[in-house]
């Protein structure tokens, strides 16, 4: 009986080191001590933010306009401003994005009705300077 019970126990301990080997163990405090040290060196020297956009107060907006996205349950969807004028049209199989985004304010539609908020809000599009080429 004895007997039994270690060699189950010895069979456990033996699958629990191979779950999570400890050279990954090891890795990944690695990784997290690299991160931390290159983060505190930024900190210290107080290196600029260089992957990030300016913003948007130095790159003024050459061109606004305000867009309603309105779509079908096959897919389809259609981009109007707000005087009701056609921007573009989409048919099932191309309206990729704005199909995801429909999607997600489906989803949304049950929050905003106790607050009477539209289901469809208007959207602001702009067109800045540094992209108006």
């Amino acid at each position: 009986m004895a007997t039994t019970q270690a060699r189950e126990e010895g069979k456990l301990v033996k699958r629990d080191k191979e779950m999570v080997p400890t050279i990954l163990v090891r890795a990944m405090f690695i990784l997290c001590l690299c991160v931390l040290l290159i983060v505190t060196y930024a900190r210290l020297t107080d290196r600029p933010l260089e992957a990030t956009p300016p913003p948007v107060s130095e790159v003024p907006a050459v061109q606004e306009r305000t867009i309603r996205i309105f779509g079908q349950m096959d897919g389809s969807a259609r981009v109007m401003d707000v005087d009701g004028h056609l921007i573009a049209s989409f048919s099932p199989e191309e309206g990729g994005v704005c199909r995801w985004y429909l999607s997600r304010a489906g989803t949304r539609t049950r929050g905003r009705r106790p607050h009477c908020i539209r289901a469809d809000p208007a959207g602001a599009l702009f067109r800045r300077a540094h992209w108006a080429s």
